[in-house]
């Protein structure tokens, strides 16, 4: 259950072993898929996205992820769970 930041301006999508998830960010956009959410300078941003949480949530072994546009993408994995 990754944490992931979006940097950057537009619209923005992530897949996640074939399975996605879009964004609308302006400047940055935190998602956490632990707690279900995004934010952005500490607003709530869930009505900006469409998608499922657990889409986007990475699974042992390998993960395919693959992002559109001109974004920096930065992955803080979550290796408390077993």
């Amino acid at each position: 259950t990754p944490l992931y930041r979006i940097v950057g301006n537009g619209t923005y999508s992530i897949s996640v072993n074939g399975r996605a998830m879009k964004f609308s960010v302006d400047g940055e956009l935190i998602i956490d898929t632990e707690r279900e959410i995004a934010y952005s300078k500490n607003k709530r941003m869930n009505a900006y996205l469409s998608g499922y949480y657990e889409d986007i949530r990475l699974i042992e072994g390998k993960n395919i992820i693959e992002s559109s546009g001109d974004f920096e993408l930065y992955i803080t994995p979550n290796w408390r769970e077993l």
